[in-house]
């Protein structure tokens, strides 16, 4: 997928996206008692309004960032656009009601994010040991051990993950290992594989015979997918400076 892009007018400090929406057809509010839809390019009328303006191509380089939902309606976003001459920029894209189009705002300035907190899905965690090892399932405080263990391995390794997720973010989604979740601050990450490896090695030492390892080796591998049991949720913060 190709990077979303706009066309931004320097002068006016606003928007619009390059895309085949803007010149679907227009539905008036009583399109059901008359009237056909009427034809638009929302593009072309933006580029006519501005001909004589400085018009630059934008290209998002992150983003969007929002505090709010993806569901939310009137939720507030930013990106972090780019000129074709490199130079960085936000743009703000908000609406004032429901019925009201979307607007976009080019602000100069940058978009900085933080990891917020970590945590491993434990419930996930916990039914997959139980599943995997259904003919001698382990006892409920021996689940529990795991669970706390990996919890405590979280901790320890917790700085390490916040710096490597964050440097390494885009190589994740290039290469689907991580997803968006509900909330556009919050993704669901596969392990990185240091601590992949020494949370496996828990799980190995405690519950599993030699002849099995390969076997559950291969299974927390599996698992380890941004919509896997080894899947850590990372939620960020951002600042608009």
């Amino acid at each position: 997928m190709g990077k979303r892009e706009f066309w931004g007018c320097m002068d006016c400090k606003t928007a619009i996206p390059i895309s085949e929406t803007n010149q679907a057809p227009k539905f008036p509010p009583d399109y059901l008692e008359d009237g056909e839809p009427e034809p638009q390019d929302e593009m072309f009328d933006f580029l006519r309004k501005h001909l004589h303006h400085h018009v630059e191509r934008l290209f998002v380089s992150d983003g969007p960032f929002s505090h709010q939902r993806f569901a939310e309606s009137l939720r507030e976003d930013f990106f972090s656009v780019q000129t074709e001459a490199g130079e960085e920029l936000i743009l703000r894209r908000w609406r004032t009601a429901v019925a009201e189009p979307i607007q976009y705002e080019i602000r100069s300035g940058k978009i900085v994010i933080a990891v917020k907190q970590i945590n491993f899905q434990e419930k996930e965690l916990a039914d997959m040991i139980r599943r995997i090892f259904p003919q001698n399932p382990p006892s409920e405080e021996d689940v529990e051990a795991l669970v706390g263990g990996a919890r405590l391995l979280k901790e320890h390794h917790e700085e390490h993950i916040k710096k490597h997720f964050l440097s390494r973010f885009h190589a994740l989604e290039e290469k689907d290992l991580i997803a968006q979740t509900e909330y556009p601050l919050r993704f669901l990450v596969a392990m990185d594989e240091c601590f992949f490896e020494y949370l496996s090695a828990m799980v190995l030492m405690l519950y599993c015979s030699r002849k099995q390892e390969t076997i559950i080796e291969n299974i927390l591998q599996r698992e380890n997918n941004p919509y896997g049991a080894m899947a850590l949720e990372i939620e960020i913060d951002f600042q608009v400076l």
